[in-house]
């Protein structure tokens, strides 16, 4: 079963049903101890919810083996990059393509922005931009579309106004419920309304399929 957990980065491709596919690289949070732990099954069951709604899932977990921390998280900006490279350079428009990080993953996916260096290529941040990350994104190099959703409860994140450059188009709004960033780790109905159903809409222009 360890054989399901990625040891560089955490990525999931969704296919979206369309002539060509769309693709979501995941990269989720830090600090997941092993299977066994909580988190784990959490994100088990967001992937299996997507999966009931007619999508298409691979997902690979990242543990606490494959290191978090800086360099942990200049190793998964670095794979999800090289991800995303690989899909456009085998032919998929970028506009196909959206990387979701949520928590230490939304700061692997901002600086994995300026390695892939392509405006169409589409991004969602869960939390919103990260406060005090380590290691500190260089916003002067971000680049892409963004979708920042923000709870108004978590502490860990915020909003990106004032850091994305002008030139970087990024729509934000914001939540509000009982679980602060918890609500990102939640695969009920009313959890995905809330932040997957943005992401589809502004990845594709559709809305969600499947059971509401």
């Amino acid at each position: 079963m360890l054989a399901r957990f990625a040891m560089i980065a955490a990525v999931m491709f969704v296919s979206l049903g369309s002539a060509r596919a769309e693709h979501v690289l995941y990269a989720h949070d830090c600090c997941i101890k092993d299977a066994n732990d909580p988190k784990a099954a959490a994100y088990e069951a967001v992937v299996e919810e997507i999966r009931r709604e007619g999508f298409t899932v691979a997902f690979d977990l990242k543990t606490g083996a494959a290191g978090d921390g800086e360099a942990g998280a200049q190793r998964k900006a670095a794979a999800i990059a090289d991800q995303v490279l690989a899909l456009m350079a085998g032919g998929e428009f970028a506009e196909n393509i959206t990387v979701v990080g949520h928590g230490s993953g939304a700061t692997a996916a901002l600086i994995a922005s300026g390695l892939i260096a392509n405006r169409r290529v589409n991004y969602a941040l869960l939390g919103g931009c990260p406060r005090n990350s380590a290691p500190a994104v260089d916003y002067a190099k971000v680049m892409g579309r963004f979708l920042s959703i923000m709870d108004t409860r978590d502490t860990e994140s915020g909003s990106c106004q004032g850091l994305m450059r002008e030139d970087v188009f990024y729509k934000e709004f914001s939540v509000s419920s009982p679980e602060g960033g918890s609500l990102f780790l939640r695969a009920d109905g009313e959890s995905l309304n809330q932040w997957w159903e943005p992401i589809v809409s502004f990845a594709t222009g559709k809305g969600r399929r499947g059971r509401r």
